[in-house]
């Protein structure tokens, strides 16, 4: 049997949160415009990042902040040619 773990920062992060993420590190000037969704003060739209379980069962440990991998897959495909 197999068991799915989380990789990740093990920090939560909104949705708006990310975009600005990769809008800074992709180095654009596009503008996020987030619609009103939810109640106030509700976790629609979080991603929830444990990584607690990928420590305890393969010893994994966070190495890069989620701003540096997504530099990094900025880096990555920008590095590749498009056909």
């Amino acid at each position: 049997m197999y068991e799915c773990v989380t990789l990740c920062t093990g920090h939560s992060v909104n949705l708006e949160q990310l975009a600005n993420i990769i809008v800074e590190q992709s180095r654009s000037s596009s503008t996020i415009v987030m619609e009103p969704q939810g109640a106030k003060g509700s976790s629609t739209g979080v991603i929830f990042n444990d990584s607690r379980q990928a420590s305890e069962l393969l010893g994994f440990q966070t190495e890069v902040t989620l701003q540096m991998g997504v530099e990094s897959l900025r880096a990555t495909v920008t590095e590749v040619p498009f056909a």
